[in-house]
């Protein structure tokens, strides 16, 4: 059976709204999480043992082949592309930026759309510009599901209001309510 994926991407405020989110996913929680925050390479490990303190799931700067497993976080590298590939494991790309930006949120969720399909769910949190949005097309032409940052939660709007503005997003939620939302749309069917 494939699992459930959940692709995050933020940029500028992200930190802050990762934390509102990771920690309060439980320990059993069964989907993998892949995040791409727009951030120097040197910066994207300390927020990764961050979240990863305050969370009761594994969280970690992703690697080449890690594995993409339920109740483990995986935090692109600043400076790679990060792509879900073949065999549940993760690739890093060391290409052209795509959107300005390297990693690029566009990049990791065209992958997970591609192999996860409907069994996928896109978050576009708080950041500047529309990275994500070509991303979020995907996932949801795949049947995936894809929940946008609220503009009252958002430091910046305008990566949540360019999936909103081209009618993508399932569901507009402000930031306390997205990890239960998360917990919900995960939970196993009856």
């Amino acid at each position: 059976m494939v699992g459930r994926v959940i692709a995050i991407g933020c940029s500028t405020g992200g930190p802050r709204a990762l934390k509102t989110i990771i920690p309060y996913l439980p320990a059993d929680f069964p989907a993998a999480i892949l995040i791409v925050q727009h951030m120097k390479k040197s910066h994207t490990q300390e927020l990764a043992m961050q979240l990863d303190r305050l969370s009761q799931l594994e969280v970690k700067e992703a690697e080449a082949g890690d594995r993409i497993l339920a109740g483990r976080v995986l935090l692109a590298p600043g400076g790679m592309h990060m792509v879900a590939g073949m065999g549940k494991r993760v690739t890093l790309l060391d290409t052209e930026p795509v959107n300005f930006v390297k990693p690029s949120v566009d990049v990791l969720f065209e992958s997970v759309a591609a192999i996860y399909r409907e069994h996928s769910i896109g978050v576009i949190l708080t950041g500047i510009g529309h990275d994500g949005t070509e991303g979020a097309r995907l996932i949801r032409t795949a049947g995936g599901r894809i929940i946008a940052e609220d503009q009252s939660t958002s430091v910046i709007f305008g990566m949540p209001k360019a999936v909103i503005d081209d009618k993508l997003a399932h569901e507009i939620q402000p930031l306390q309510h997205i990890a239960p939302r998360l917990k919900s749309l995960t939970k196993p069917q009856q």
